[in-house]
């Protein structure tokens, strides 16, 4: 059937005339586009998945009826009272959080089939992830755990474990779900679930995967680079999780396919979520080098537990090493290539430019892609701007990590002073090493100084590489992969020092608190008559004698 919207006509088979230019209004209704629409569920049992990689006339429609909704700047779909989304700015608010409302505008302008996704899958989260998250996207939904929790333990409970999404959460049914094989394989195949869990040697390894993000806001406050459509979101230092995933390894099924042709370099992924970039929706798609498919693993389990939706449901692929990106959720297809995809979220997202390059001046083809995380480290505790009272030594945890192949963290150092002294982390104050994983570590630090002290964390792996000294090192216009020496200010009070001690117990006496330190000292700092004799008297003279 075709159908007219506007000047352009559209076809809901897979073919599409040459789009000409809109000459006319399309019709809304309340910000939601009307009419007939062709955007719909393809498959039984997977909720929330719509086929647009298999219909290039739907991403041309849904694009013309963005592009016609942004052009004419219509009213926001949101209203007062739809409980899901005030629900979401309120606790994205609340944590200093970003409100994905355009992002949501996009799904709820059109139509009904798209229209509750966002607050379906706000939903989804609130069921399967901790109340503790703290929110730094509403949608798609970007939540990280807090600064204490994230470092209780080195495998991070499931629903503690942070959250990137792309568009909205899937829900997929387990039997009706199959991964297809196609592209350059020699001969393509489908698996079902049952399949993957039975049919091929399950491997489990304990891997932290990392958001590109993260430390992002360090680089947002040193200067703000391109937002885009991807929302590049102000992550701080939790935008990582480690866990226990349990899958095939992708060589396996490649080799069940009968391996690769001699041309192929990458493998494509495709996810049943549903993307936007510059207005047009497709599924979230990626690739990775084929020489990765020997760690990779097709996962289904995490932790010892099925997937759940929120992490990917019922399939997701694990790729050890790499930015979170490109360990896609909810999969559905593989594709071998003889090039890295095409699709936007590979070519024209999550690329590494120089400091030279911005708004003025940026091109896809300046950036490279990024694939392995490096060496990074963070200062759990104590937090910045903490006051923190101690004898001599302060205790100082936090977490480090690496990513790529034949690569682990190492050893990690600590200065309480900006970096003129570092003091390492000891052998029994880390966690084990592992292969994909990072470490969780505490050490005692030497603290002589009191007031305000810069203190500072870096990491070095197994191949000599540390962390660069300034966020301003690795400062680029897309604010990706933050990992320079992690910086926070804290205010020193040592309880042994005797003038400190006085201090201390004078404001006690008072019942006079010391925090916060910006407010006013609640009494006075030395007896005021005995100070101004001393001035009398010439003891406190401003000017020399002679």
């Amino acid at each position: 059937m075709d159908f007219t919207l506007a000047a352009k006509t559209f076809s809901t088979g897979n073919s599409i005339a040459k789009p000409t230019e809109l000459t006319g209004d399309l019709s809304f209704k309340e910000g939601v586009v009307e009419g007939a629409l062709p955007f719909k569920e393809t498959a039984a049992g997977w909720h929330g998945y719509i086929a647009w990689h298999d219909h290039p006339d739907w991403k041309e429609l849904a694009k013309a009826i963005l592009d016609a909704a942004q052009k004419g700047q219509l009213e926001s779909p949101f209203k007062p009272g739809q409980k899901a989304y005030d629900d979401q700015m309120a606790r994205c608010n609340a944590v200093g959080g970003i409100v994905g409302s355009r992002f949501s505008e996009y799904f709820m302008r059109l139509g009904p089939v798209l229209y509750d996704w966002p607050a379906e899958s706000w939903e989804t989260v609130k069921k399967e992830k901790s109340r503790n998250l703290q929110h730094v996207l509403s949608f798609p939904y970007n939540g990280e755990a807090t600064k204490d929790d994230i470092v209780k333990e080195v495998i991070t409970p499931n629903p503690l474990h942070f959250v990137r999404n792309h568009g909205n959460i899937p829900l997929i049914d387990v039997d009706a779900w199959s991964l297809e094989f196609g592209g350059l394989v020699n001969d393509p195949k489908s698996i079902t679930f049952g399949q993957l869990k039975s049919a091929f040697p399950i491997k489990t390894i304990t891997c932290t995967i990392a958001c590109s993000g993260l430390r992002r806001k360090e680089q947002q406050l040193e200067a703000l680079g391109d937002f885009d459509e991807l929302i590049n979101a102000p992550w701080t230092e939790q935008a990582l999780g480690t866990a226990k995933w349990t899958g095939v390894t992708l060589k396996t099924l490649i080799d069940y396919c009968g391996g690769l042709k001699e041309d192929a370099t990458d493998l494509e992924f495709y996810g049943a979520d549903t993307y936007f970039k510059r207005n047009k929706p497709d599924n979230y798609i990626v690739s990775i080098p084929v020489r990765k498919m020997e760690d990779t693993i097709i996962a289904f389990e995490m932790n010892g537990e099925p997937l759940t939706a929120t992490h990917g449901a019922p399939v997701r692929a694990v790729v050890p090493g790499y930015i979170g990106a490109r360990s896609v959720k909810w999969l559905f297809r593989i594709k071998a290539l003889s090039h890295p995809s095409l699709a936007p979220a590979q070519s024209e997202e999550y690329l590494y430019f120089t400091h030279q390059t911005g708004k003025h001046n940026y091109r896809w083809s300046d950036g490279f892609q990024i694939g392995g995380m490096p060496i990074s480290s963070a200062i759990m505790s104590p937090k910045n701007g903490e006051v923190v009272y101690h004898s001599g030594k302060i205790k100082v945890s936090g977490w480090a990590y690496t990513g790529g192949s034949d690569n682990w963290v190492e050893r990690v150092e600590v200065s309480p002073n900006g970096g003129a002294d570092w003091y390492a982390v000891p052998r029994e104050g880390i966690t084990q090493k592992y292969w994909h994983a990072w470490r969780l570590w505490t050490v005692e630090v030497p603290t002589p100084a009191q007031g305000y002290l810069d203190f500072t964390a870096r990491a070095w792996d197994a191949n000599m590489n540390t962390q660069p000294t300034l966020v301003r090192d690795g400062w680029n216009w897309d604010t990706h992969v933050t990992n320079s020496c992690h910086h926070i200010q804290i205010y020193s009070l040592n309880i042994t020092d005797p003038s400190t001690a006085a201090r201390l117990a004078l404001l006690h006496k008072h019942s006079a608190p010391f925090e916060p330190v910006h407010v006013p000292l609640a009494v006075e700092p030395e007896d005021e008559a005995e100070y101004l004799g001393r001035i009398e008297r010439g003891e406190l003279g401003r000017e020399p004698v002679e």
